[in-house]
């Protein structure tokens, strides 16, 4: 048969080709210049936005310091936990200057609390090293287990391992100390057991990241709209368990000093840098009702739209992303979340423009922050809805389930 010449490249491809080679040869600097950063200036912090250690690498230390002396409501009540920070993270860097998170409560549950005061034997210096050990284990372990998803799809290229490790999300969560790397992790487990049919234990796993308790609804609905109620009933039962052991470990009443806290927080009582909340509610914070009507109808929209258009894990990975356009709050750093579906349709539809988009995405969040706009949300919909239509009139790589036979013998 006679090879067909492809057919001459686009200006709109031709730019989105050098951008992406651009980013291949940044990805690898970037990933040494930040891992290097972190171990020399990673004791190095102030409580207060900006500094190179200020998310939640420094509140589960001070909250495990906290637990550890019982001193439980101070955490949750009062807005005495950003003071208690100030202080210590001044004592622990003098020179890093005084910190400027007063009203501020802590907002994990009081399992995460208790996990993090066995850590506290450690000296900080040994706990923030540790913190990264395990943020690029996070990463390594979720690309893994999105390559033995459909291994023609991640396939092990140079230019799979660059993108996928140059993503800007990752390295904006790794500098200040967010734990988004770990909840991927935990999603692209939970995603591998959807291949491989074992829904109930799928959704037990994602049950693990009860931490972020805003993301479990919105999986919740776009799964049980999309027809896998064994995940959802797997879910529910890991979120039970989380709460039972809680109950047992930490006591009720720590958990109503959460549930206050979370309520202080919804009622925009927390302190919150402006251009933090990159969703439609930081958008749009004088519409009333907009961020619970759009995190209860953007899953249940999407579930419905791809019910019987997608398999197990595809359908995971695409709740994952729908759960980001319909969150009430979104950090630049949880873009992280959508990197399965991000990644599923950039293999599934070919080409550069589908990769280079959703970077835009990413680092629109963070010119979002620096600008103290939110300017995510709308383009984050936007890369959703669009994904869904393609998906929804097309099948990806290996069939449109990633390896489910029934699924990929649809046409």
């Amino acid at each position: 048969m006679q090879a067909v010449d492809a057919p001459p490249l686009t200006a709109v491809a031709r730019l989105a080709s050098r951008a992406f080679r651009v980013t291949i040869l940044a990805a690898g600097l970037l990933l040494a210049v930040v891992v290097l950063g972190n171990l020399v200036f990673g004791q190095k912090t102030t409580w207060a936005w900006g500094g190179i250690k200020c998310g939640d690498l420094v509140q589960h230390y001070g909250a495990g310091l906290l637990w550890s002396e019982g001193r439980i409501e101070e955490l949750y009540r009062g807005f005495r936990f950003g003071s208690f920070l100030n202080t210590w993270t001044q004592e622990l860097d003098p020179g890093a200057g005084p910190g400027r998170m007063e009203r501020f409560n802590y907002v994990y549950a009081p399992l995460v609390a208790w996990t993090a005061s066995a850590a506290t034997a450690w000296d900080y210096g040994t706990w923030v090293n540790a913190w990264l050990v395990l943020s690029l284990a996070a990463w390594i372990g979720a690309f893994l287990c999105l390559r033995a998803w459909v291994p023609n799809v991640f396939r092990l290229d140079f230019t799979t391992l660059v993108l996928y490790f140059g993503f800007p999300a990752f390295y904006w969560g790794l500098v200040p100390g967010q734990n988004t790397a770990l909840t991927l992790a935990i999603a692209c487990s939970a995603l591998l057991l959807q291949a491989r049919a074992r829904p109930l234990a799928a959704g037990l796993v994602m049950g693990c990241a009860f931490y972020k308790p805003q993301l479990m609804p919105a999986l919740f609905l776009f799964m049980a709209c999309g027809g896998h109620a064994r995940f959802c009933a797997g879910l529910a039962l890991g979120n039970l368990a989380w709460l039972g052991l809680g109950g047992l470990l930490c006591g009720v009443p720590a958990h109503h000093y959460w549930l206050e806290s979370l309520a202080d927080m919804a009622r925009g009582l927390q302190f919150q840098k402006p251009g933090m909340n990159q969703s439609w509610s930081g958008l749009l914070p004088g519409i009333p009702l907009l961020g619970p009507v759009l995190a209860l109808g953007i899953p249940v929209a999407a579930g419905c739209w791809m019910r019987g258009r997608l398999g197990p894990a595809p359908a995971l990975a695409c709740a994952l992303a729908a759960g980001l356009a319909a969150a009430p709050y979104l950090g630049y750093y949880e873009l992280l979340l959508g990197v399965p579906w991000w990644w599923w349709t950039f293999r599934k539809h070919g080409g550069t423009s589908a990769a280079v988009l959703y970077y835009i995405l990413a680092w629109a969040a963070v010119a979002g922050l620096l600008l103290q706009q939110s300017i995510t949300a709308p383009l984050l919909t936007l890369w959703l809805v669009l994904t869904l239509r393609r998906s929804a009139r097309a099948p990806g790589p290996g069939g449109a389930s990633g390896g489910s036979p029934a699924a990929a013998a649809r046409p």
